[in-house]
């Protein structure tokens, strides 16, 4: 068995979004199953196919027995189907080059395919400033405030799938590929202890 099938296999066994955020809380002091980065993925994923979405669990593309791709995943949802890339960094900001690669790996699919970055740190205000001007590739932008507000929903009120159809919407309509979905939960009694 790959460490991929490992993580999907351990990650499977989480079946509420609860269980999903005592889990993200918990490797913020323990990573000792996890590689660095991978969790993020996959309770991402996990979230979303726990609220009903299909997803896809990180895969490759080769070519020639040689690795041209490397795809975090992909969640597809009321006729919506977005490839997925995480960056957890622990202190540095993401900047232009992630997206720009992401953007090149989304210019090779259909014109519906948008993309949607996970970043556990924020992006620079050179990237947030770019993304408006990688048409016409869609990518939306997530940030570890909106992560941890839907970690607090539960599989009943489904933020993560709330988050992703205003993200979307936000973006199609007004250009804003990073809308900060939390700001409308931040007054919640339990919202102060993730931050």
């Amino acid at each position: 068995m790959s460490k991929e099938e490992d993580y999907q296999e351990q990650i499977k066994q989480y079946r509420s979004i609860h269980s999903l955020k005592l889990l993200w809380e918990e490797s913020q002091m323990d990573q000792t199953f996890w590689k660095p980065g991978k969790l993020l993925e996959y309770i991402v994923l996990r979230a979303f196919e726990l609220e009903g979405a299909k997803v896809t669990y990180p895969y490759e593309i080769t070519s020639g027995g040689n690795v041209i791709e490397q795809i975090d995943g992909a969640i597809h949802y009321n006729n919506m189907h977005a490839l997925i890339e995480c960056k957890h960094y622990t202190t540095e900001k993401i900047n232009v080059e992630p997206l720009s690669k992401f953007r090149h790996y989304l210019s090779k699919r259909h014109s519906t395919v948008f993309g949607i970055v996970f970043s556990n740190t924020p992006f620079t205000e050179v990237a947030e400033w770019q993304i408006q001007f990688m048409a016409p590739q869609l990518i939306i932008l997530w940030d570890k405030q909106d992560f941890e507000c839907c970690l607090n929903g539960s599989a009943d009120n489904k933020r993560f799938l709330e988050c992703l159809e205003k993200k979307y919407t936000m973006a199609i309509e007004q250009c804003e590929y990073h809308y900060h979905y939390y700001f409308q939960y931040q007054n919640e009694k339990e919202w102060p202890k993730l931050f």
